[in-house]
């Protein structure tokens, strides 16, 4: 399934999505269970994303051999985690102000 996304989209995109989809999933799933400060959530989101992104290219495809090591999947992760915190911020600004 991975393969089929990879071929479809190219493998830079996928890293992009992959970014914004965890960065905003951890991020929201922290929101929803731990009170907190706002920024903590987004911040979190970005950290598990680039995380995630920072393992996968040094332990599946540097130590497993199971890909190549590039540098500019991370930095498509990076960006997909970016752009998924900015997403948190905006959807936790929106759930705030409907609560109020």
């Amino acid at each position: 399934m991975l393969k089929n996304l990879v071929n479809k989209f190219g493998d830079k995109t996928v890293h992009v999505w992959a970014g914004i989809f965890i960065a905003v999933l951890s991020g929201m799933l922290l929101y929803i269970f731990v009170e907190s400060y706002m920024i903590t959530f987004p911040v979190f989101g970005f950290v598990m994303a680039n995380l995630a992104g920072a393992i996968k290219e040094l332990v599946y495809d540097k130590l497993l051999k199971k890909g190549q090591v590039s540098a500019m999947d991370f930095w498509a992760t990076f960006y997909g985690a970016l752009v998924g915190a900015i997403l948190c911020v905006m959807a936790i600004g929106v759930i705030e102000k409907l609560g109020q």
